[in-house]
Formats: structure tokens, sequence, C-alpha cells
């Protein structure tokens, strides 16, 4: 599904990813772990082409996304994200919060895109939210709400970025129940968390990246009980 070769970032002086090699298997959940600072939200942001690369590939279903002039709109309607703040508009009720990409990027009908977004509302438990704003939703609506909003342009792939470390705990398992139902549904997903039980719980692969790289790479049972890399271990150690 989503092949990166050779990825570099820098901001300034500041070298950010250094050189990521990467596969994403279609149908599969990714889990990307490390300290603040390893590079984790940048990749996902690159991969998105939110960030360019400074150096480097990344591939979607076998065609570069990366050469110049990328064509952003049609890109993102194919790998949809997810940000740890919502980004939701705050003066757009949430049906239209949802309906707007579908409507105004991919042309579709009205009609189709609101049975749809309703649709979407209800498997998230939130059909009474419809017309409702953001300001009178708490964070783990809004957060569903960004999910679905994400999921009516019927992405190939989802990307979250931390999407529980902006909530209160109460709010966290609302949210990454609805990741878990995604998954069983074997959408694409790239996961950037904090949640180590639920990386563990949820993933194909776990990615632990360090200082810009991947330093280690397997099936959850690989990196909480098998690793041999130091650094891995270390970081668990810490956060467990």
């Amino acid at each position: 599904m989503i092949k990166i070769k050779n990825l570099y970032k820098s901001f300034g002086d500041k070298e950010v990813l250094k050189g990521i090699n990467l596969d994403i298997e279609d149908s599969t959940v990714t889990t990307i772990i490390g300290a603040s600072g390893s590079g984790k939200s940048t990749l996902l942001r690159t991969i998105n082409l939110l960030e360019k690369c400074d150096d480097g590939k990344i591939f979607l279903d076998g065609y570069e996304i990366t050469g110049e002039n990328p064509n952003l709109e049609k890109i993102r309607l194919k790998i949809g994200m997810v940000f740890q703040n919502f980004n939701l508009f705050p003066n757009k009720s949430v049906i239209e919060n949802i309906t707007l990409a579908p409507i105004k990027v991919k042309g579709e009908d009205e009609k189709s895109a609101k049975e749809n977004a309703i649709a979407l509302l209800k498997s998230m438990g939130l059909e009474d939210k419809v017309y409702s704003y953001p300001n009178s939703l708490s964070g783990g609506q809004k957060q569903r709400v960004a999910i679905a909003r994400a999921l009516a342009n019927k992405p190939e792939v989802l990307l979250f970025d931390e999407p529980t470390s902006a909530l209160d705990p109460e709010m966290v398992k609302e949210v990454l129940n609805v990741i878990k139902f995604l998954a069983k549904k074997g959408l694409t997903m790239i996961i950037v968390t904090h949640e180590m039980g639920f990386a563990r719980e949820i993933s194909d692969n776990i990615v632990f990246m360090k200082n810009g790289i991947v330093e280690d790479i397997g099936d959850p049972n690989y990196i909480f009980y098998e690793t041999k890399n130091e650094n891995t271990k270390k970081f668990l150690q810490a956060v467990l």
C-alpha cells in the first residue's frame, strides 16, 4: 500500500528524518512508537504531504506521490489524517464538517454525502450530534467526529497522529474503541501513539523510532517480548 524509500526531512539545521525505509502492507495496522522528538509525527505529515521531504520517495499503490507538483487534493482524499487537536471548523456543524470535502473536493451529491455522514456518525455513536457545533462536544466526541470526517472521503489509508493525547483520561477509551472497530474492518492505518497497551493489542506491526531513524520493527510479540534492540528495551521499560 505504502512504500517509503530513503526519506529525509530537515527543519533548518535540524535533521528530523534520517533515511527512513518502511513498507506498509494493505489492510494492516502499523503503530509507530518512540520518545517525543523521534520524528514520528513528522513522518506522518510527510506521508500526507503536509511536509515536503528533502530527499527520498513515497509510493502509494505503486505510484510515486513525492514527485514534482503532486496532486495534493487527490492524494489527501486517498490518505486521510486524524490530528491530535481535532482541527474541526468551529463555525460549521458536525454534518457540515463531515460533508465539506466530499461535496466541494470530490463533487459528491449533497444528499448522498449527508446520508453517508449520518451513517458514519451512527457507527461512532454520535447520531444525536448531527447538527451540533464543535464547541458543544466533549473532546472524545470531537475526535470521533474528526475520524468520521476523514472516513467520509473513503480513504485507502488513514493516519492517526496521537489521537488521544489531547483527551481527558476518561475519554480515551471511546476513541480507541472506534479505532479498534476500523481495524476489524480491514482499513489500512498508521498510528502514532503513546498508548502502549493499545499498540500491543491492535497492531500488525510496530515501528520503534529514535532520533529520526527506524530502530526496530516487528509484530507486537517481538517488540514487547523478544527484541534484542537495547534502545527498544530501554524505551519500553521507561513507559510501561
